[in-house]
């Protein structure tokens, strides 16, 4: 297994139809970045920035301006992963080739191979450093059964893989018999399970609502959907209503 590797990021493909910087896609993104680097493995990442500027692509104007604009693109594009990340608990660091002290550290070679020692994600647009390319692959499975400490999933031809408890992260709380999900593959092995960002889960309990509450949606309360899930939910939800999750954030959306 690679100990160290880099990792290069599209900008579109942190983008969606509707959103330059999409927070499904970057979500997505995270994930497997966590995965990998709860296994000890040192990731360097480049970014792209094609979803905001494309310097080559800038008609009419002057190619070195253009191509200034594109790395501010990629430092925006950097940010974004920084942000997601440290908020999903995975220490990094924004490193530039271009000054830009208020934002991100300046990029060296010392400098990155130090943060990566020091178990940091490092995610840098322009780097000259030697790194092994990892490439994730994904299968669309259904999840089968557990069998300590292995969640075992299964694949249309019936092959079967198996993703330790600890890599399995908030999926853990939405597994279902026969439920469609995504598993994550490093290196031939399963790391990780993707989920929908959304799923339709049904509320096990729930206080029911007191005579005069409003039904506006804007004051909440408990509502437990598992034993592992427990989210906020609007008054007028009652026990045994369907109920649409955002599975990135457990946070309610709709009743179904």
């Amino acid at each position: 297994m690679y100990q160290r590797v880099l990792l290069k990021i599209s900008g579109e493909a942190l983008s969606s139809e509707n959103a330059v910087i999409c927070s499904d896609t970057v979500q997505q993104t995270v994930s497997h970045l966590k995965a990998l680097w709860k296994k000890g493995i040192q990731i360097g990442v480049v970014v792209g920035g094609g979803n905001i500027m494309r310097g080559r692509s800038a008609e009419g104007m002057e190619r070195n301006r253009a191509d200034h604009m594109g790395m501010l693109a990629t430092a925006i594009n950097a940010l974004a992963l920084q942000d997601a990340l440290e908020r999903a608990g995975v220490p990094c660091a924004v490193l530039s080739a271009v000054d830009m002290n208020r934002f991100c550290d300046s990029y060296s070679a010392r400098s990155a191979k130090k943060l990566l020692s020091e178990g940091r994600g490092e995610f840098a647009y322009k780097a000259d450093d030697k790194f092994d390319v990892v490439v994730l692959d994904k299968k669309e499975v259904t999840y089968s059964y557990f069998a300590d400490p292995m969640y075992v999933f299964m694949d249309a031809d019936y092959n079967q893989y198996e993703v330790e408890a600890e890599n399995m992260d908030n999926a853990i709380k939405y597994l279902e018999d026969g439920m469609p999900c995504e598993v994550v593959f490093y290196n031939d092995k399963a790391i990780s399970v993707e989920l929908p960002t959304s799923l339709v889960r049904t509320v096990e309990y729930t206080e029911p609502a007191v005579k005069g509450d409003t039904s506006s949606g804007r004051v909440l309360k408990n509502a437990k959907i598992n034993d592992l899930l427990e989210i906020q939910v609007p008054l007028f939800v009652n026990t045994g209503d369907k109920i649409e999750i955002d599975t990135r954030d457990d946070s309610y959306r709709s009743r179904v």
